[in-house]
């Protein structure tokens, strides 16, 4: 049910909401990918806070260090991919090429897969 919850609907609304935003605000394909690349790195904070707020999740593990270090290293993790897909951004203004926006997508689904990881570890 957790993934329901913390990540299918959300995506879902990342999904509309973003091909909302680019019907009404016109760009190219890779201005949305981009922006849905980085709007599912924000999705990923949403659902990390989600998962570690689980009670279920946090009886997962040992101890509550585990739960510390494991949030510690999820927060790290996202830290690094944001600064990355803030690298493939292209200046303001500028085209975006393909293979960054396609990218950065990629990057922001890796951003997911950080809390969808704890969630299943707990067997969620």
């Amino acid at each position: 049910m957790i993934y329901l919850v913390v990540f299918a609907v959300p995506a879902l609304f990342v999904l509309v909401m973003g091909l909302l935003d680019w019907r009404f605000r016109p760009g190219t394909w890779q201005d949305l990918i981009c922006d849905l690349g980085w709007d599912s790195h924000v999705l990923a904070w949403g659902a990390l806070g989600g998962v570690f707020t689980n009670s279920n999740i946090n009886a997962s593990f040992e101890s509550q260090n585990q739960v510390v270090i494991a949030a510690l290293i999820c927060v790290g993790l996202l830290l690094i991919l944001a600064i990355c897909l803030l690298g493939l951004l292209p200046p303001r203004y500028q085209p975006q090429v393909a293979w960054k926006a396609v990218l950065a997508l990629t990057l922001g689904g890796f951003a997911l897969a950080v809390p969808g990881t704890i969630a299943y570890r707990a067997h969620m």
